[in-house]
């Protein structure tokens, strides 16, 4: 589960576990149990004697009849190791990380770093893509702009190019998400994110 106890129940529901197969029993006894706090432990306690009821859990060291179920296993060993950077590629990541610290001051400046949360982790996430290899995080966000691009945006007319010029901020008008790169739709210049 990585966000909530309501995750389980398409499991506990694939497998008929009654009375929690039933998303209203579900419902009441955990997700509401552990929103009121006059019943969280019960509702807790509850949760937890389902969870060793239903599930089998086994460790390297698990033993059936005294015998350890996976003999010989060898203990986890944990190297870290530091990759480092080429010149072009530390280049390419400082050039990157500029941008985002830019519009991230931007967002802080003009108030609106709450409603751009979404743009934010995705400066994260282009980042974290940066460092496994370039050609994971897209053109736009590397400021580069194919032949392709360009040739389009020349054939928008003034109006269009007006209007888009004149936009602080793009939103996807399919998912509601602020959007940093957007994608312009021709010949209209409308604008979507890559997602929708």
């Amino acid at each position: 589960m990585q966000n909530g106890v309501e995750e389980i129940y398409s499991q506990i529901k694939f497998l008929r576990i009654r009375p929690y197969s039933d998303w209203k029993s579900f419902h009441d006894a955990f997700i509401l149990g552990f929103k009121q706090s006059d019943i969280r432990n019960d509702a807790m306690r509850k949760f937890q004697a389902l969870l060793k009821a239903i599930l089998l859990r086994r460790t390297k060291t698990s033993k059936i009849d005294g015998v350890e179920i996976l003999e010989g296993l060898p203990g986890k060993t944990t190297r870290v190791v530091h990759a480092v950077f080429d010149q072009k590629q530390l280049e390419f990541y400082r050039a990157l990380e500029r941008g985002a610290v830019a519009l991230l001051r931007e967002y802080e400046a003009s108030g609106t770093i709450g409603r751009n949360y979404t743009n934010a982790l995705t400066l994260l996430l282009r980042l974290r893509q940066a460092c496994l290899h370039p050609h994971l995080v897209g053109s736009t966000e590397l400021g580069c702009v194919d032949e392709l691009q360009i040739e389009l945006a020349r054939k928008f007319d003034q109006q269009t190019v007006s209007r888009v010029k004149g936009l602080s901020r793009f939103e996807c008008p399919i998912c509601f998400d602020a959007v940093e790169n957007p994608t312009l739709c021709f010949p209209c210049g409308h604008h979507v994110c890559r997602l929708s």
